[in-house]
């Protein structure tokens, strides 16, 4: 007699339709990644631009304000026992824009020559297109105790639009 033999196990197939449907999903998912990161980085590059050109814009705007002023007389003395710069500027606008907001730089050498120290102050007033404008006893701040000469530029303006960044005043 012969032994019986053990039951094979039996393999089952399952065909099913998921395999496909994940296969296909992802595919969407990726082509629509694909499309919106395109689109985010072709519209990074145009915002890029254009940020770029409005930069620039105001980088020239900036330098004609500059260009179209010049000091024409400067005096200075030590005040506050010798330490503290007060400066007299006569200044032109030779454009056809209003200024205001005039950046002053004033730098200081010693004796020698050697350059120590400079100060950065801003004039809060306009200069009208055309006009001569003078501020008398204008603070520059603290200077070096040895500066002996002293020099001064304009370094920046901005156009004199007319409209104030303080909001009016509410009524209670």
């Amino acid at each position: 007699m012969q032994a019986p033999t053990p039951p094979q196990p039996q393999v089952v197939v399952v065909k099913s339709g998921c395999g496909k449907v994940a296969i296909i999903l992802i595919s969407i998912v990726a082509v629509l990644t694909l499309l919106v990161g395109g689109c985010f980085i072709f519209g990074v590059s145009k915002v890029a631009e254009g940020v770029s050109k409005e930069m620039d814009k105001q980088e020239t705007a900036r330098k004609a304000s500059v260009d179209s002023l010049e000091i024409i007389d400067f005096k200075w003395n030590k005040e506050g026992f010798g330490n503290v710069m007060e400066a007299d500027f006569k200044i032109r606008n030779k454009g056809t824009v209003d200024l205001k907001d005039i950046e002053i730089l004033c730098e200081h050498a010693a004796p020698s020559g050697t350059k120590i120290d400079s100060n950065r102050r801003t004039i809060f007033e306009v200069v009208k297109a055309g006009e001569t404008r003078e501020f008398k006893n204008f603070s520059m701040g603290f200077i070096h105790s040895q500066v002996e000469k002293s020099t001064a530029s304009i370094v920046k303006a901005v156009p004199a639009t007319g409209t104030t960044n303080i909001p009016a005043p509410t009524q209670p």
